[in-house]
């Protein structure tokens, strides 16, 4: 199957090798091995959209801290293929991370339907971060604010990844983070939903496609 290629934003690969991991429906095996890759040896991580935990127990596997972010209420601006039904109540987030992963990592919640959320309690985290992942709200607004709240927490040689910002079918079940890589100048890493700013792209040896080439249908 021939997929549309949005003319602004360009495919890149990054070398990544074989890492043992708990699969997650929610991703394809694909971008998790992509995903742990990027992840491996990195200091700290902050992970926007905990959901259940098994990405998060799958970095804590590869990287040193994990801070890992979700939402105590569903924020009033998901819109579409993203509904009110993929936010989990707060007892069930995080449930899949290990207990002994659990003391690498620091699980939290914030309203996203308060003013300032999201600031405030990376303020009151503070630190640096090598590695910020962005699954959190996919609408237009949400991935954003998500962006510019962590981006001043993102050290010196660190890079931003987003999910769920290309896809292979039309229409897209979600446009925030894809709207928003265009925007910034973003390309796609291996083929997958994950995407990453340009210049973000030097740092781990991201190697331009040929926009042009032909992608065919893959399974999420």
């Amino acid at each position: 199957m021939k997929v549309e290629h949005y003319d602004n934003l360009f495919h890149a690969t990054v070398p990544v090798e074989p890492i043992d991991h708990t699969p997650n429906d929610m991703i394809s095996h694909d971008e998790i091995i992509l995903l742990l890759n990027l992840c491996k040896g990195r200091g700290r991580v902050l992970e926007i959209g905990t959901w259940r935990g098994i990405t998060t127990n799958n970095i804590l596997n590869v990287a040193g801290h994990v801070v890992s972010i979700d939402v105590t209420e569903p924020p009033m601006t998901l819109t579409g293929g993203q509904g009110v039904g993929e936010c989990l109540p707060k007892d069930q987030i995080g449930a899949r991370i290990s207990d002994e992963n659990r003391l690498r990592c620091d699980l939290r919640q914030y309203n996203p339907n308060e003013a300032n959320g999201l600031k405030n309690l990376l303020s009151s985290i503070g630190g640096e971060y090598d590695m910020i992942i962005i699954d959190g709200d996919h609408s237009n607004e949400g991935v954003l604010i998500d962006y510019n709240e962590t981006l001043p927490y993102l050290s010196v040689d660190g890079i931003i990844l987003f999910h769920d910002c290309w896809w292979d079918v039309k229409p897209e079940p979600v446009i925030g983070p894809l709207t928003l890589l265009t925007r910034l100048g973003g390309f796609v890493l291996n083929r997958t939903h994950y995407g990453i700013i340009k210049n973000h792209g030097k740092r781990i040896n991201a190697e331009e496609e040929n926009p042009s080439v032909e992608i065919h249908d893959q399974t999420r």
